[in-house]
């Protein structure tokens, strides 16, 4: 499990400088983002069709984010800006997942896409001018964290280490 702890006043759970609930607009530059959905699972399943089962402290989260290119020409949104937040720490967007069950790990763009529409950020993202597009970021973080206590935090800068001034609550947390 990737995970660092973050320092800063300004990158705490506590104190984001834009605080917004599933659903809501978030503007930066000619980009907008919006964190849809969190779901959290303890087992994942591929597109083979095999379930597999997380170590027994780990869940996976997927967080479903809408991806709107207001600019006048196709960009690609790059990834690596957005984290998940549980308790104090930061925890990144997951290439791969351990697999207790066998020796090798899941690659996430394996996992079973009905469940989680659109395409995977960390394949990046072109995006006409104009579009908006849905995609999944793919987070392991610590069982048994619910989701009322994860937050989803964006970088606008891709520094590895925040700050993530930028923060999706669950409506739950209220």
């Amino acid at each position: 499990m990737s995970t660092r702890t973050i320092e800063s006043a300004h990158t705490t759970q506590e104190t984001p400088e834009e605080r917004l609930e599933l659903g809501e607009w978030h503007a930066d530059g000619h980009w907008r983002f919006a964190v849809t959905e969190l779901a959290l699972s303890a087992t994942v399943e591929t597109d083979d069709g095999e379930t597999h089962e997380l170590p027994p402290d780990e869940q996976l989260l997927v967080a479903t984010t809408r991806v709107a290119n207001d600019g006048s020409a196709l960009d690609e949104h790059l990834a690596g800006r957005f984290v998940a937040l549980v308790g104090g720490e930061a925890f990144s967007e997951q290439y791969r997942i351990e697999n207790p069950e066998t020796e090798w790990r899941i690659r996430a763009d394996q996992l079973r896409r009905v469940e989680y529409p659109g395409q995977w950020t960390a394949e990046g993202l072109a995006v006409e001018p104009g579009e908006t597009t849905t995609a999944w970021s793919a987070f392991v973080v610590p069982r048994p964290a619910e989701r009322g206590a994860v937050r989803i935090g964006y970088n606008p800068d891709r520094e590895p280490d925040g700050p993530f001034p930028v923060q999706w609550v669950t409506e739950t947390e209220h």
